[in-house]
């Protein structure tokens, strides 16, 4: 029995497993494709994640921004120079002179900034306004500071920029 024979008599065999092997081959095909689509799909997903998690940052931003917003509130001239005048008071020092000096904006906040001469009789007084004024509820800088000695009365002298940090 030669090889034509034997594939007359096994045709339906040999079909089957022609059959079964090009079967096996296209599922394989598909199977690899399925499998390049599935890590091109993981890897979206991953760069996904990490778009959310900057947008979970942003959105955590724009809270703390808008609450500071918040703390600095609006505020004019005359309110500042009302509250210097108390901090003053409570702490012994007197005001000399106020003088507005040019407002500064800024795009997120503005600056409200005073030339202020003060006298005190010691240090102590001078210690204790700028730790009150520092430690206000609005937001105040000492931009500038010179401290001396009065010739006439020996009372300490200071000239000072004060600004008040405020939204727009």
């Amino acid at each position: 029995m030669d090889f034509s024979d034997w594939l007359f008599k096994n045709k339906n065999k040999v079909l089957n497993i022609l059959f079964l092997l090009l079967s096996l081959f296209i599922a394989g095909k598909i199977f690899n494709k399925q499998l390049e689509a599935r890590e091109l799909l993981v890897g979206k997903k991953g760069m996904e994640s990490k778009k959310n998690v900057i947008l979970e940052n942003i959105s955590s931003t724009e809270k703390r921004i808008t609450a500071y917003r918040k703390l600095l509130g609006e505020k004019d001239g005359s309110s500042v120079i009302n509250t210097i005048g108390t901090i003053a008071g409570q702490t012994g020092v007197k005001i000399i002179s106020v003088k507005p000096v040019k407002v500064e904006k800024y795009p997120e906040y503005v600056k409200i900034p005073f030339k202020l001469e003060l006298s005190a009789e010691n240090y102590h007084s001078f210690g204790r306004f700028f730790s009150r004024l520092e430690s206000h509820a609005d937001i105040f800088m000492v931009d500038a500071l010179d401290i001396g000695v009065e010739e006439k009365s020996k009372n300490l002298k200071a000239v000072l920029t004060v600004s008040l940090v405020t939204n727009k």
